[in-house]
């Protein structure tokens, strides 16, 4: 969890683009909490598996194969998928597509949580 805390996380939107099969998605939840998640595949859904940490680096929670549909949120702190969205309980959305592209999917940060690719 040390590594996980020491990486500089942000609130910026990262693109499917950056976050091929495989990667790993290093976050601080709402709450506070640290956590990972590998991103199994992406694309209208996005497949991870994901893991929280309480502040004595025990697992607070978990998941595999834990599916968020396009335009849903999640909820990192208890690593499930949150449909229709609770203001109070989100940490992303996987927001499909914009205006400018609507092909791509972005994590899109809420709530104060912050997100970084792991190294």
């Amino acid at each position: 969890m040390a590594n996980i805390q020491a990486t500089t996380l942000g609130s910026a939107q990262i693109n499917d683009t950056q976050i091929p099969e495989g990667t790993v998605v290093v976050y601080r939840t709402k709450s506070g909490l640290y956590g990972k998640l590998l991103v199994i595949s992406n694309g209208y859904n996005m497949l991870i598996d994901c893991v929280t940490y309480n502040n004595d680096g025990t697992v607070h929670s978990q998941a595999s194969n834990l599916i968020i549909h396009g335009t849903w949120f999640a909820d990192l702190d208890n690593c499930v998928e949150v449909n229709p969205p609770n203001a109070a309980a989100d940490d992303f959305q996987w927001e499909i597509g914009s205006a400018v592209d609507p092909t791509t999917w972005n994590i899109a940060p809420a709530n104060g949580a912050t997100f970084a690719i792991y190294p």
